[in-house]
């Protein structure tokens, strides 16, 4: 079955989620060094997108992102190196990339 997840992300988005970070297709490199997952959901009340997120080396830690902290690589940069060793390698297309897929997730009602 991950097998069948895998391809599917590969397919839609450009990269799959492998030895705890990002990989991916169009550069052939990692491009982070952390796996993301929302897991509280936007409402009217609270307009926050909680994530949790796991670096390479095991630490794990939820953050709670407002809109703006994905306007851009940058400001979503910001916000995770601030929660310690999380860490964007790769290029706008690939944050893109990503971006779409954790807002899928979230339209979908959180990690699959």
């Amino acid at each position: 079955m991950k097998n069948n997840e895998e391809n599917a992300t590969l397919k839609q988005y450009g990269f799959v989620e492998k030895e705890g970070g990002y990989w991916f297709a169009r550069t052939g490199k990692y491009g982070s060094n952390f796996v993301i997952k929302p897991l509280v959901h936007p409402t009217e009340t609270e307009p926050y997108l909680v994530c949790s997120i796991k670096n390479i080396h095991g630490y794990e830690c939820e953050i709670k992102f407002e809109q703006k902290d994905f306007i851009s690589m940058k400001s979503f940069m910001r916000k995770i190196e601030s929660y310690g060793n999380f860490v964007w390698i790769d290029d706008e297309i690939a944050f893109i990339q990503l971006k779409s897929y954790i807002y899928d997730l979230k339209e979908k009602g959180g990690a699959q």
